[in-house]
């Protein structure tokens, strides 16, 4: 098994790479950015915040610099981001949309979401995301039809039948359909119901309830129940609380019931810890690092660091505002946890749960702890 760490505190290869460092301090304004137009500074993302309206996205290029995305460019608009971020390495494009009609746009491509339709066309529709480097929606299809052929199928219907304009609209072939049957990263963390196995997770991120108790949080997938036990080893670690699998998070809480498993910030596999206290959100081309028990047993983990593709990813199982990432993951990896990189002295910091496929999609920390009602703080 490799063992070799990749702390950028700790590796001094990785402390001196002016790209690692670049793309930390990237992450940073980033953030400084959604926290400055967020609703509420403790609980920030880019999915609850107010927009400036000539705002179109911002993500991370080749060189990990800031792009930021307006629909038109004078010395105002970047005089007003002067106020709020250092401008260094920062670049700027001008584009046709805003981020407001991007995500109408991509709103009215997830209700088009049916991989049941008796619609050839429409159960072709596995996913819907944002591509702010190409200032469009992503509209992700399972097809083996030409690409060229089945674009003209997808154009005409799009702005003849629900008009949605296909200049908006960025078509991804991929296999999300597959993927998704194998949706399960961390510590082996299986699951029984009485005597009968269930599932196995990976362990994510420990965390507190609104009352206080100690627990570790993983995907349920629709498999798990409230009630069902989980386990470290041989060692019963607790039970599972009501488990979420719609909008925003695919998350289950498992309280801690032996309190002889004490809890590590430490990932499997790569060797460093995670802060704690806070969480970071990822803009598009940032580089996300993963971890799942599969993917550790199969000696492959260091695969798992991958750059983000969507931001605002809908899967075909009805999971809402995911990121989704480049690495693959396995069986087993879902509920393992996705880090990055953030500030002038890198740090590794929590972004969110895997849930696995050819390229995996994660819940964001923010959501995941808005909706199952956790402690604010990282654990």
């Amino acid at each position: 098994m490799n063992t070799k760490s990749n702390n950028p505190s700790n590796n001094n290869a990785d402390a001196i790479d002016p790209i690692l460092i670049r793309e930390s301090i990237s992450n940073e304004k980033f953030n400084l950015l959604l926290k400055s137009w967020a609703n509420n500074n403790e609980y920030y993302d880019d999915q609850n915040v107010d927009f400036p309206e000539f705002f179109g996205g911002m993500y991370l290029n080749a060189n990990k610099h800031l792009v930021i995305q307006v629909t038109s460019l004078n010395d105002e608009k970047r005089n007003y981001f002067s106020k709020i971020i250092d401008l260094q390495n920062v670049q700027f494009e001008e584009v046709n949309y805003s981020i407001y009609e991007l995500k109408e746009t991509h709103k009215s491509l997830t209700s088009l979401l049916d991989t049941n339709s008796n619609d050839n066309l429409i159960s072709c529709f596995t996913a819907s995301g944002l591509s702010f480097k190409k200032n469009s929606a992503n509209l992700y299809l399972n097809t083996n039809d030409d690409f060229g052929a089945f674009s003209t199928r997808v154009k005409e219907f799009l702005t003849s039948k629900v008009n949605i304009p296909f200049n908006k609209v960025n078509i991804i072939i991929s296999n999300e359909k597959e993927s998704m049957l194998s949706c399960k990263p961390g510590t082996e963390f299986p699951a029984k119901r009485g005597t009968t196995n269930i599932a196995s997770r990976s362990t994510g991120f420990w965390a507190k309830d609104n009352t206080g108790a100690l627990g570790i949080i993983t995907t349920p997938h629709k498999t798990i129940k409230a009630g069902d036990t989980f386990y470290i080893g041989s060692s019963v670690f607790g039970t599972a609380e009501t488990p979420i699998c719609s909008g925003t998070i695919d998350g289950v809480f498992i309280k801690r019931t032996n309190s002889a498993i004490t809890p590590s910030r430490t990932l499997t596999g790569w060797g460093y810890s995670y802060e704690a206290g806070t969480f970071i959100g990822l803009g598009e081309g940032a580089t996300a690092y993963g971890t799942g028990f599969s993917s550790y047993e199969a000696d492959r983990v260091y695969s798992m660091k991958g750059s983000v593709q969507d931001t605002f990813y809908t899967s075909s199982a009805g999971i809402t505002n995911t990121l989704k990432i480049s690495f693959g993951s396995l069986n087993g990896d879902s509920g393992g946890v996705v880090v990055g990189l953030h500030g002038s002295e890198p740090k590794y910091y929590l972004v969110g749960i895997i849930h696995t496929g050819t390229s995996s999609y994660i819940s964001c920390i923010k959501t995941v702890q808005l909706t199952m009602n956790l402690d604010k703080n990282v654990y």
